[in-house]
């Protein structure tokens, strides 16, 4: 049997409720997300498993519908005992899973200690430990992979309830796949929505906002950065656009570049990834004018965020830096403010900029 390469959700893991409803009602369920690989690379596994697409661009629910049950779903309910022998107690728990592994290990009749540490969801307390609450950190726990599946774990009457009716939703092919993505260091975790629970706006905001996310792509793969790029040599692990000021304006991006000793991370605009591939503009020159400033200004860096903030400027992203002139003598600093800022993005020399910031505060 090949080995569980589950990974723990340790962030937005939970049940997912879109509008108000009984106490055992829901909506689906957060699988969470952990920095690590696992979280990382899709769900090819759960799609293939589910009968769900692999489109790059799903449009709506009705692209990331499940249309088969997975002959590696699994639903065990049991009592728990407690550790403490001293403690003549147990408590209602369950597991749901979709792993072939998984699958396999419980059809050899493996307890379900021997699963959920398998699928890294054993409970990291005893429920009879006074440390324990009734919060969700205590009572659900799930992991889930791109190779391998998802493992949901939880402990109590209602917690029970309502992972069984997840289940019976996947029995009826009734779990629409919403995807976890990653754009920058924002994260939305991987969740599993029951989609006849879901209302007909939101449905119809899913849509419009699956529509956008194509245009948006679109506009990306048309500006040809990506090969332009890759003709200069320059790698990266993440390149993501995004709108600067809404749809249809200019692109901005969110670079990410391999050999980071030398390239600085953050937005940049796509006349600053031009200036990256002739090895010129922010992109190669940020870290070099951060260090310059350290030597020369250090209260200049270590005061710019508070500065910005106390005046009321509130950025859509990192600052980073460049040379003002081609001797590499007068340091600037490119801005991406939020709209309506008191001052608006830009590349500005230190002096402009601590001439605007003291009128800001005179005024």
């Amino acid at each position: 049997m090949e080995e569980i390469k589950m990974r723990r959700a340790t962030m937005e893991a939970g049940w997912l409720q879109l509008q108000e409803k009984a106490a055992q009602a829901i909506d689906g369920f957060r699988l969470g997300y952990d920095f690590a690989a696992e979280h990382e690379w899709g769900t090819p596994y759960l799609k293939s498993a589910l009968g769900i697409a692999q489109k790059d661009f799903p449009i709506g629910l009705e692209d990331r519908m499940m249309t088969q049950v997975p002959p590696a779903l699994r639903f065990v309910r049991y009592e728990m005992h407690s550790k403490d022998r001293r403690v003549k107690r147990t408590m209602p728990a369950a597991l749901l899973f979709c792993s072939d592994s998984a699958a396999e290990l419980h059809a050899r009749h493996a307890d379900v200690a021997t699963l959920a540490k398998a699928l890294d969801v054993s409970f990291g307390f005893d429920f009879a430990d006074r440390r324990v609450t009734q919060t969700d950190d205590h009572q659900i726990v799930s992991s889930w992979s791109d190779k391998d599946g998802f493992a949901i774990h939880v402990r109590g009457a209602e917690n029970v309830a309502r992972l069984e009716s997840l289940h019976e939703a996947f029995l009826r092919k009734d779990i629409a796949l919403a995807d976890a993505s990653v754009v920058g260091f924002e994260r939305k975790s991987l969740a599993l929505v029951v989609a006849s629970a879901v209302p007909d706006d939101v449905r119809a905001q899913v849509r419009d906002d699956d529509a956008a996310h194509f245009r948006l792509h679109q506009a990306f793969k048309e500006c040809g950065i990506v090969q332009l790029l890759h003709d200069a040599g320059l790698g990266w692990y993440s390149l993501r656009p995004a709108w600067e000021r809404g749809e249809g304006s200019d692109l901005i991006f969110f670079l990410n570049p391999e050999n980071q000793k030398e390239n600085a991370y953050g937005w940049f605009t796509l006349d600053e990834l031009h200036a990256w591939a002739r090895g010129e503009g922010p992109v190669v020159e940020s870290l070099e004018v951060a260090e310059h400033l350290k030597q020369c200004h250090p209260e200049w860096e270590d005061s710019l965020a508070n500065t910005l903030a106390a005046a009321g400027v509130n950025l859509r992203c990192r600052h980073v830096y460049q040379w003002m002139d081609k001797d590499r003598t007068k340091p600037g600093v490119r801005l991406l403010t939020a709209p309506g800022a008191p001052i608006p993005s830009g590349v500005y020399s230190l002096v402009e900029l601590q001439s605007r910031l003291h009128a800001l505060a005179e005024a």
